[in-house]
């Protein structure tokens, strides 16, 4: 078994090994070294009688080890052991004890980590002389504990060698911190003994200075430099809490080791998180060693930026006045055990006498700035009264007038020396004198602060003028010495007044010979007030109706109601009203209904609802007649559909017969004459058969019963079917179908395919029946709309708007015509034959799709009846058509030869938007030209 690391380069004993021989017993010893990753095993070979003579030894050599450690152990010294390197071989109990430090944790020490920094000089100086074969010393230093504890040791220390090489240094230490700071601590004591007649001095010099100077400067500076003499200390620091409560004033600063608190007398910093902060916490003094440990760090934050700044030891006692603590006095050293809870009584004693002069400091520059405020109040007072628009004046506890402000004449009329020293209330209009003076009595008597009231005076022009007026009562000593009063001219306000009282009793005029009913209410729904229609409908007076609940008034009156009715007002805005509509009762129990429009107004008491009310009795009968009206109404369309339905049915089946029996009959052998009757009953049959169809779907759209699907459809492949069931018609004419779908347009969309096919046939033909050359045009293109993605193309998810265009080369339409077909979308003229109905079932279809559909025409010119459609949009992979260029013809030549020019633009951008080039001619001269042009050019065109 391997004891120890297998890194170690010490030689490690791991098993020993028997060995026999012919004659002779052997004891085998294997030993292994291990050094910078080789391993060297070596064998030794003993007898078997010398290796029992030195197990002996060896067991014996351990029992006595183990005496000595016991020994070791139980002493009261600190006993160590280091290697010439400074790793520790063996401490003893009591080292461990009073260092704190385990075994474990020494592996990774030497003894000069441990050893305090002002003693690590003299103790290597030591330390070398004894492994360099010098006689063992005698030594004092300082040990830091694990805890941070400075630990004083004298002692002994020595060295072992072996063949001449030191092995081990050995140290035999006494712990004498207690008594070295019981003798410190006497030291102290003499020392403040000796200084208590020069410290008292210095304070009653500073208790001197404070009532003559007024800079507290020189109050504490001269005491500074002596306290740190005395106490020991290194900085100082005074500090006092500013009037905000949050922050702090240094007064001042001494020595170079305060990092936190500022030195500049004046300096304004914030109080939470500082060391002051934690003296106003405790409101005691307290000292502490400044150490590099948990404890420091839990019990005193505010404290560990003064030990970064290479502070010890601190002292913090509180500046006190009448209980109040104001400040701190700081005392810091930075030597470990600098200062000491003996320290405490004296620094208290400082902060105290500083504390009193500080207070009587405060206390002589506050009387002076309070003399200096009233001075300045009084004169601020005096000119504010004498700028001021409102009158201003005082009056002694009798009531007469002592001073008064330059608006008084200017108002009443009296110059001032008419007003001075009569009796405010010779001013009062005569009927209001008596009223004003009770008023003032009972103010005196009560002792009230302030008071307000309006009344009437009398100016020396005889004018009457109402004025507002504030009193204060003037208190000193508990006694009453006159009163401060501002008077406003409020004649206008009282004039407006009466003008609106006058009002009012107009409006209250007009009310109650309303036709309608007036009604106010409070919040809980009590009758506020009402006009004389009530009196006439309900048959209560108004009397009977104020302060009644509108439950004696409302048949089946609720409280969830009204306050439904209240939230709907409280969100409605001022000037707004709604309409409800209730059932009153009369006084004799009958019934009758109302409509009451409802809205919020302000009275005195804060808001209420109002009502007007009218009587809707014949309203609800007409409507109740016309709903009966309308009811018969349907009842007739529903027997006109029926019978349109039945007669369209009996009409289809011979219709249908004629159809196809003039089939069978075209396929005969006819005389041309004979074709021609044929073909114009076929023609007639077909268009009766329209007829009915558009009769049937007209009548189902007027009655709402005609329901768009909903299903994912190609637009493309829809377009293409309406056209090739349009073609025969338009071909029969001679005409070209021409057919253009905008490759923006989605390949899938969802609606009705059915119907939007319907509304382009019955365009084409329309087209087509007017048109007597050239060509019809079927555009589809993507009304722009805001859910347009930034390629020009509909997002996933949003509507889609349709526009499709047929446009014409006909004879086309004047405009007083286009303006029947836009109002009722009848036939401009009898020239096609066509009843109208397809145009009129059109623009139905299309308000359905949520669409518009409109003409632009000009005579000779043509026509093109445009219409938009909005459809749902889906992304359909398996029908969607692939847009943009096609893999392999990207560039690729193509000619395009067509005599019409639309359907040679058409192709162009088909192709295009395939990534093909295409080279447009109209006839083939052009054709040939250009390709013989682009075979010259060594671009052969691919494609024709």
């Amino acid at each position: 078994r391997v004891e120890g690391s297998a890194e170690q380069s010490d030689t490690l004993l791991i098993q020993a090994l028997r060995a026999k021989a012919s004659t002779v017993r052997w004891q085998a010893i294997a030993v292994i070294g291990v050094s910078s990753g080789v391993v060297y095993v070596v064998v030794l070979l003993i007898s078997w009688r010398a290796w029992r003579a030195f197990r002996r030894q060896r067991l014996s050599l351990e029992a006595g080890e183990s005496r000595y450690r016991d020994l070791f152990d139980n002493a009261s010294e600190l006993i160590q052991s280091v290697r010439p390197d400074g790793g520790f071989i063996f401490v003893n109990k009591a080292w461990t004890e009073t260092l704190l430090y385990s075994h474990d944790e020494l592996k990774s020490f030497k003894i000069f980590d441990i050893v305090h920094q002002d003693s690590v000089e003299q103790f290597q100086t030591v330390f070398q002389g004894i492994i360099s074969g010098g006689p063992s010393e005698k030594i004092v230093f300082q040990l830091v504990a694990k805890n941070g504890d400075l630990v004083d040791v004298e002692g002994d220390v020595s060295c072992r060698f072996e063949d001449g090489e030191p092995v081990s240094a050995r140290g035999i230490f006494r712990d004498v911190t207690q008594r070295n700071r019981a003798e410190k601590a006497l030291e102290t004591a003499k020392e403040s003994a000796r200084s208590v007649a020069e410290v008292s001095a210095a304070i009653d010099e500073v208790g001197r200075l404070a009532g003559t100077s007024p800079r507290m400067e020189d109050v504490y500076g001269p005491l500074v430099e002596k306290i740190l003499a005395i106490v020991g200390a290194d900085s100082l620091c005074l500090t006092v809490v500013d009037e905000d409560g949050s922050s702090f004033i240094v007064l001042h600063g001494s020595g170079a080791a305060w990092p936190v608190e500022g030195r500049e007398p004046g300096a304004k910093l914030p109080l939470q998180g500082s060391a002051t902060a934690q003296i106003l916490e405790t409101s005691a003094g307290f000292h502490v060693e400044l150490r590099d440990n948990e404890e420091t760090a839990t019990k005193y934050p505010a404290l560990l930026p003064l030990r970064e700044a290479g502070n010890r030891s601190y002292i913090g006692v509180p500046l006190m006045s009448s209980g109040r603590t104001f400040g701190a006095l700081h005392l810091l050293s930075q030597t470990p055990n600098g200062l000491s809870e003996n320290d405490l009584p004296l620094a208290q004693r400082v902060a105290d006498q500083i504390a009193g002069a500080i207070s009587q400091d405060r206390l002589f520059k506050r009387h002076q700035a309070t003399t200096a405020a009233l001075s300045q109040s009084t004169e601020r007072y005096r000119q504010m009264a004498e700028l001021a628009t409102d009158v201003v004046f005082t009056t002694d506890a009798r009531g007469v007038f002592t001073y008064v402000n330059p608006v008084a004449p200017k108002l009443s009329g009296f110059s001032e020396d008419e007003i001075l020293g009569r009796h405010f209330t010779e001013f009062v209009r005569p009927d209001w004198r008596e009223k004003v003076r009770q008023f003032y009595v009972g103010h005196l008597r009560g002792r009230t602060p302030e008071t307000l009231l309006e009344f009437p005076i009398i100016t020396k022009s005889g004018d009457v003028k109402w004025m507002a007026l504030r009193v204060r009562l003037v208190a000193e000593g508990g006694a009453t010495r006159g009163f401060q009063a501002l008077a406003r001219d409020i004649t206008e306000r009282k004039q407006s007044e009466e003008r609106l009282q006058k009002s009012e009793d107009r409006f209250r005029s007009v009310v109650e010979q309303a036709i309608d009913g007036f009604l106010v209410v409070d919040r809980s729904g009590v009758v506020i007030d009402v006009n004389r229609w009530f009196s006439d409908n309900l048959r209560y007076t108004r009397d009977e109706m104020l302060g009644k609940s509108m439950a004696e008034f409302i048949a089946e009156f609720k409280t969830e109601r009204l306050t439904q009715v209240w939230a709907r007002a409280s969100h409605a805005s001022q000037s707004e009203s709604f309409t409800i509509e209730d059932t009153m009762l009369r006084k004799d129990g009958s019934e009758f209904p109302v409509e009451v429009g409802v809205g919020l107004m302000e009275v005195e008491g804060g808001q209420c609802l109002f009502g007007l009310v009218r009587d809707v009795t014949e309203r609800k009968q007409s409507e109740h007649e016309l709903r009966q009206a309308k009811a018969q109404v349907e009842q007739a369309g529903l027997a006109r559909r029926e019978f349109l339905a039945n007669i369209s049915r009996e009409i289809r089946i011979p219709v249908s017969g004629i159809i196809g029996m003039t089939d069978l009959i075209m396929e005969t052998d006819l005389t041309p004459q004979q074709r021609e009757y044929v073909g114009m009953v076929g023609k007639s049959a077909g268009s009766l058969l329209n007829v009915i169809f558009d009769v049937l779907d007209s009548s189902n759209l007027e009655a709402g019963k005609l329901d768009l699907d909903r299903t994912p459809f190609d637009v493309r492949d829809c377009v293409s079917d309406a056209l090739r069931m349009s073609a025969f018609k338009v071909h029969e004419r001679g005409l070209e179908l021409v057919q253009y779908v905008d490759e923006r347009v989605p390949a899938t969309l969802l609606g009705d395919p059915v119907r939007l096919r319907q509304i382009i046939v019955n365009l084409v033909g329309n087209a087509a029946k007017f048109t007597e050359q050239g060509e019809v045009l079927v555009s589809v293109g993507l009304e722009p709309h805001a859910g347009e993605s930034q390629d020009g193309g509909p997002q996933e998810g949003e509507a889609v708007k349709i526009h499709i265009s047929v446009r014409d080369t006909g004879i086309g339409i004047a405009p007083e015509a286009q303006q029947a077909i836009s109002e009722s979308f009848a036939e401009a003229d009898g020239k096609g034959g066509g009843s109208g109905l397809g145009l009129s079932l059109c623009a139905q279809l299309v308000g359905l799709m949520r669409g518009d559909i409109w003409l632009e025409s000009e005579v000779g010119a043509g026509s093109t009846f445009h219409f938009t459609a909005e459809f749902g949009h889906v992304t359909d992979f398996e029908n969607a058509v692939e847009s943009g260029p096609v893999s392999g013809l990207q560039g690729v030549l193509v000619l395009l030869v067509d005599d019409n020019q639309t359907n040679l633009n058409n192709l162009s951008q088909v192709v295009a938007g395939w990534g093909m080039e295409p080279i447009l001619a109209t006839n083939a001269e052009q054709a040939i030209e250009s390709l013989r042009r682009h075979a010259t050019d060594d671009r052969d065109v691919s494609l024709a």
